[in-house]
């Protein structure tokens, strides 16, 4: 199951070296700051990774790790645990805890350096946990399937994620596929999506079994905070503007962390198991 926060966790952590607020070229180019990336759910506790922002003349080639680094669990502006170091990661340090013992409304994380300073994020509530109405699964081409989540819409929830994968792939990271198929207000992958009371979502993944085999699959239905939609939907526009000739700089990464870069979001998992019968031609949809 950790394997499953770890991927989700890649999501933010894959444009970590990016992330900037709002448009500070200048300022990037000339300091070094804390740069956090993280999330937390209450299924796979709070991961951070922590690094270091380099300036592009700084003639240091080593790795990003603050050394010095304290990072902490917030919760209403107060410290409420130290997170522990989990392992080296990306020239950085990622850091977790499980919050299974907690009760809070809302957290939030903070990070201290004597060399740096301190930088923190906007505190995150967690998402309401919601559940599919169903899952089906179907054969999509040769060599691959499509989950589609049903699902009826709660229009107080910022938004939703979707992602799917067979047992045989859930400790290969670089196998899972995960597809944004739907978030917040904007309805990208059909029309009015937010405005309806009864929805369904997709995403395609990539067994590793033959074409003949039974599979068992998961597939997680995840509700995200605000702050996440916001960081998701800059991180489509920063990639959109890398690829058009019309835009001097990239479209500029939303970031919650005060006194560094970076960015903190909550979600929510529901997750769903089936079995996928031989040829693919069959459909399962529950525990």
């Amino acid at each position: 199951m950790k394997q499953i926060f770890t991927f989700i966790f890649a999501v933010v952590i894959v444009t970590a070296c990016d992330l900037e607020k709002e448009i500070d070229i200048d300022g990037v180019e000339f300091r070094e700051a804390i740069n956090i990336s993280g999330n937390i759910s209450r299924q796979y506790g709070a991961s951070v990774y922590v690094e270091c922002t380099r300036p592009p003349q700084s003639s240091y080639l080593g790795h990003k790790k603050i050394d010095d680094a304290k990072v902490y669990l917030t919760s209403g502006g107060e410290k409420i645990a130290e997170i522990p170091t989990d392992s080296f990661y990306n020239d950085g340090m990622l850091y977790h805890i499980d919050i299974d013992t907690f009760n809070y409304k809302s957290y939030g994380v903070l990070v201290e350096s004597e060399r740096l300073g301190t930088a923190y994020s906007t505190e995150q509530t967690l998402p309401d946990e919601i559940a599919a109405d169903s899952v089906i699964v179907t054969k999509s081409g040769k060599n691959s399937l499509i989950a589609t989540f049903y699902f009826t819409n709660d229009k107080n929830q910022a938004g939703y994620y979707c992602t799917a994968y067979t047992a045989d792939r859930i400790i290969d990271e670089l196998g899972r596929i995960f597809a944004i198929s739907f978030y917040g207000d904007d309805a990208t992958n059909f029309q009015n999506a937010r405005k309806s009371d009864y929805c369904q979502i997709s995403c395609v993944f990539y067994p590793t079994s033959t074409y003949y085999d039974d599979m068992e699959y998961y597939a997680d239905f995840i509700t995200l905070s605000p702050d996440f939609v916001k960081y998701l939907k800059s991180e489509e526009e920063y990639y959109a503007s890398q690829e058009d000739e019309f835009f001097d700089y990239p479209y500029p990464l939303y970031s919650n962390i005060k006194g560094g870069y970076g960015f903190f979001g909550a979600y929510t998992v529901s997750q769903t198991r089936g079995v996928v019968l031989g040829g693919y031609t069959s459909n399962s949809f529950v525990d």
